[in-house]
């Protein structure tokens, strides 16, 4: 009897091991589920982007790749890209999962690529 209830407490332990390893796992899969629903949102945003052609017209957002989320600090139109801090375009490059250069200038144009628009400028 004692053998029995010791196996049935090793089963059980090992059931509840592999529990938490099933949990874990789903968390994994719905992370990964959300940034490649982020990517594939942003590749397309940046593809509508690139058809912009004024300075004024409204950017097709992007989202931060771990949240699937618009980060707040994120430019409405491609002139407001200019006004934002260095701080904001490493945010932001960051939250797209792009490259953060150097320099404020080289953020700048960094976060333009990374948003999909063509060249430097002048829009």
């Amino acid at each position: 009897m004692a053998n029995l209830d010791a196996n049935h407490d090793t089963l059980h332990a090992s059931i509840q091991a592999l529990t938490a390893q099933v949990q874990a796992n789903q968390a994994s899969l719905n992370a990964i589920r959300k940034q490649l629903l982020a990517i594939n949102h942003n590749s397309i945003a940046r593809v509508e982007n690139s058809q912009l052609s004024t300075r004024i017209e409204l950017l097709c957002l992007l989202r931060n790749i771990s949240t699937n989320q618009v980060p707040a600090s994120h430019p409405n139109t491609p002139a407001d890209i200019a006004n934002l801090s260095s701080a904001e375009c490493m945010t932001l490059l960051e939250a797209f999962g792009a490259e953060v250069p150097q320099g404020a200038t080289h953020r700048i144009i960094a976060l333009r690529k990374a948003m999909g628009l063509q060249g430097e400028g002048p829009f």
